[in-house]
């Protein structure tokens, strides 16, 4: 399906992949050379060159002998002046739109999307009132998605530079294989303090046909219909959201906690979440995390396809006692 010039495609990888290595080369050279490395200069000269970058990758991709799936990104933000222009402009090169609904920002995050929105017309920004549901304000950005391929992104991730090109392959080739009934799960990068800590392989489904919606109000997951394919691949994000030196973790896990409660009310049965509630009250009240996992253990064991998750409560059982 869709099979066309695979020896052009890769031809037009590695020609644009040393591409966007040279301009990133220029803008480092350049900086050093004006003995102007510093932040606000290099993030102007740095947005110039994305900007450069996606224009020209997007006209190699509008030739007539290439066929590639559109993809679009797609955010939900609120406060994220931190680190939402780093997001944009990782992901710019490698999809065809960014998609971004914020939820009720009252710092600066939307003049700075407003403003990439200028300069780029890929970057679309939308609002939409947070009504305490993570999958509703997702659902709500892929119904605005004009592409059929989906990937999903949070402002304090980003997506490093050689990872661009592994949007293209796999979208082109697992559409190809199993006619666009495939969802990828993606490589998660941890950072703690600059440096990648460690990685969770199966932390994500973030690569899907957009038609796809998510459910659970916190730590939302894909909704999988029967006869789709869930495989990996090795694209890698990098996350930093979780790192002390950068964000208010007490906050963060506060609504988690609530958000997580709520949603167990409407959902007891849900061994998943059971799970991330175990997770959530690591270090701070390790037994009841316990109670959590073996409430998420007796449910599991009683379902159907629950071997990733089990896998997950006991490397967080793991991680409960070594804490201890």
């Amino acid at each position: 399906m869709r099979s066309r010039g695979k020896a052009v495609d890769m031809h037009l990888l590695c020609c644009a992949s040393r591409c966007e290595n040279v301009l990133n080369d220029v803008i480092v050279e350049t900086c050093k050379v004006s003995l102007l490395w510093i932040d606000s200069y290099a993030v102007k000269m740095h947005q110039q060159i994305v900007l450069l970058l996606s224009k020209i990758i997007d006209k190699q991709l509008c030739r007539k002998d290439m066929i590639f799936m559109g993809i679009s990104a797609a955010l939900i933000v609120k406060n994220e002046e931190r680190c939402i222009s780093r997001c944009i402009l990782s992901v710019l090169p490698a999809v065809d739109e960014v998609i971004v609904v914020d939820t009720g920002s009252t710092d600066n995050t939307i003049e700075i999307v407003s403003k990439l929105a200028l300069e780029s017309n890929k970057v679309k920004l939308f609002h939409f009132e947070w009504i305490d549901d993570f999958s509703a304000a997702r659902n709500f950005s892929l119904s605005l998605v004009s592409n059929d391929w989906a990937f999903v992104i949070d402002a304090d991730e980003l997506l490093p530079k050689e990872e661009h090109f592994k949007l293209r392959k796999y979208t082109k080739m697992l559409d190809d294989t199993y006619d666009g009934k495939v969802a990828l799960y993606i490589v998660s990068d941890s950072i703690t303090n600059g440096e990648i800590s460690h990685s969770h392989e199966l932390a994500y489904i973030r690569l899907f046909p957009s038609c796809l919606r998510f459910k659970d109000r916190i730590h939302e997951t894909l909704d999988i219909p029967d006869g789709f394919h869930v495989t990996t691949c090795d694209v890698h994000i990098h996350h930093d959201g979780y790192d002390a030196s950068v964000v208010d973790q007490v906050q963060k896990r506060n609504r988690n906690l609530i958000l997580l409660y709520r949603n167990l009310v409407d959902d007891p049965n849900n061994a998943r979440l059971w799970m991330q509630l175990g997770r959530e009250l690591i270090g701070t009240d390790n037994e009841k995390a316990l109670g959590c996992l073996d409430m998420a253990s007796s449910i599991a064991v009683s379902s159907e396809d629950n071997d990733l998750i089990l896998q997950w409560i006991e490397d967080t059982r793991k991680a409960i006692i070594a804490a201890v």
